[in-house]
C-alpha cells in the first residue's frame, strides 16, 4: 500500500532526475568571466594609484560595485554574467529564483571579509578630513589587515575543495551548502 508520503518522495526523485547541475568546470570558467567583468574597473583604480591620483570616491565606487555584482546579478537575473554565458542559474532548493535572503547568505562568505577590508582601506586613506596620496610601494600600514586577505583566500579554497568533493551528481560548494542553494544548468 502506497503512502502520500511515498508518492510525494517519488516526484521529488523524479525531479531531482531531470535537473542538470552545473559541473565544477562550467562554474570555474562563469567566475573566471565574472573575474573579466570586473577586472577592468580594478585596472583603472589600480592605475589612478600609481599615477598619485586621490582615488578615495572612485577606490570606494569599484569596491562597492564589486561587492554588489554577484548579490545583484544572482537576486534579479538568477545568474551572473559568467553564469548566464553558460546557461547556468542559481536556484533554492525548491528549484525556484532564489531569494534576496539567500543570495546574500550563500555570497555572505566573500562579502563579510570583503566588507571588512573595504572599511580598513578606506579608513587607511581618510586622514582627518582630508585625503592622502600614499606610495603603495613601500607602504606597510595594510600589513595589519594581510591576515584578512589570508583568510579570504583560505575560504576560497575550502569552498573550492567543498565543491570538488562533494557528490559528483551535485556539485554544491559551501556556499551553496549554507544557503541551501544549487547551481543548475538551464
Amino acid at each position: 500500500m502506497e503512502t502520500i508520503l511515498d508518492h510525494q518522495l517519488e516526484e521529488i526523485s523524479t525531479e531531482h532526475k531531470k535537473v542538470v547541475y552545473g559541473s565544477f568546470w562550467l562554474r570555474f570558467l562563469a567566475s573566471f568571466l565574472d573575474g573579466l567583468v570586473i577586472t577592468p574597473f580594478t585596472l583603472i583604480l589600480i592605475f589612478s594609484k600609481l599615477t598619485g591620483a586621490p582615488a578615495l570616491l572612485l577606490s570606494l565606487f569599484i569596491n562597492t560595485l564589486g561587492l554588489c555584482y554577484k548579490p545583484y546579478m544572482e537576486t534579479f537575473y538568477g545568474a551572473t554574467l559568467g553564469k548566464m554565458a553558460f546557461k547556468l542559474r542559481v536556484v533554492n532548493s525548491n528549484f525556484k529564483k532564489a531569494s534576496l535572503k539567500e543570495i546574500l547568505l550563500r555570497n555572505s562568505l566573500s562579502l563579510v571579509p570583503y566588507v571588512i577590508l573595504s572599511f580598513v582601506y578606506f579608513f587607511n586613506e581618510f586622514d582627518y578630513g582630508r585625503f592622502k596620496i600614499k606610495d603603495y610601494r613601500y607602504s606597510s600600514e595594510y600589513g595589519s589587515s594581510q591576515w584578512l586577505v589570508y583568510c579570504m583566500y583560505a575560504i576560497t579554497i575550502v569552498d573550492g575543495i567543498c565543491l570538488i568533493s562533494d557528490n559528483k551528481y551535485y556539485f554544491r560548494a559551501l556556499h551553496d551548502r549554507i544557503a541551501k542553494t544549487y547551481v543548475i544548468k538551464e
